[in-house]
């Protein structure tokens, strides 16, 4: 059940489960730091954080580990997919592909 509005909610035991959430947002002061841009010119930056698009992009990772690991040919499919990505850029990047079966050997006993 989304909480989205204002109003009276009712929770019932152990059929519904209601969770409080911060939303505010949160600022910190962060010192500024000196950087060197692509140009070579040093300028002076600050820094900005939000911690609310942390939790969104770690919770994606969850789900997306979730999904790998009930079905071992996605991880396959994954892995050829990086590769062919990588080797589509034009760069000096040079990739010893290795069968996923041989990491396995490696892994401890569960």
């Amino acid at each position: 059940m989304l909480m989205e509005r204002d109003g009276v909610y009712f929770v019932l035991p152990r059929l519904d489960h209601a969770v409080t959430v911060d939303m505010r947002t949160i600022s910190f002061d962060i010192a500024p730091q000196e950087i060197l841009t692509k140009d070579s010119v040093t300028i002076m930056v600050d820094g900005v954080v939000y911690y609310r698009g942390e939790v969104n992009a770690s919770r994606a990772l969850q789900k997306a580990a979730a999904i790998i690991c009930e079905n071992p040919a996605a991880l396959q499919l994954r892995y050829l997919q990086t590769l062919t990505t990588i080797a589509a850029e034009k760069n000096s990047t040079i990739i010893f592909p290795l069968p996923l079966e041989i990491l396995h050997g490696f892994a401890s006993p569960k």
